[in-house]
């Protein structure tokens, strides 16, 4: 049997955006720890939250009753704001290793 599970993380702080010297991708990283007191949850998420979800779904004995389910994993944010514009974009070249425009 084949389970499908697609995870959507949120805006995580990660040491790649944190490292990066490009100016809009640092403006990214500002606006995203000045909105965590927006976010629900009330900070910014980190790698690890995401990672915990994984587990939770890798554990058959726990998640067997999940099947094709869409799993936000972004504290809440989602809920009540507006995405960024420039964030996945900034991301996509940060993991493609190009510029950004």
């Amino acid at each position: 049997m084949f389970f499908s599970i697609v995870l959507i993380p949120g805006e995580t702080s990660t040491s790649i955006l944190q490292r990066h010297t490009n100016e809009k991708v640092k403006d990214m990283v500002e606006k995203l720890t000045a909105k965590s007191g927006l976010i629900p949850i009330q900070r910014v998420p980190q790698p690890e939250d995401i990672a915990q979800s994984i587990m939770f779904l890798a554990n058959r004995n726990r998640s067997m009753y999940i099947v094709g389910h869409v799993l936000v994993i972004d504290g809440g944010a989602s809920l009540q704001m507006p995405l960024v514009t420039e964030g996945s974009k900034i991301v996509a070249s940060i993991i493609a290793g190009v510029p950004i425009k």
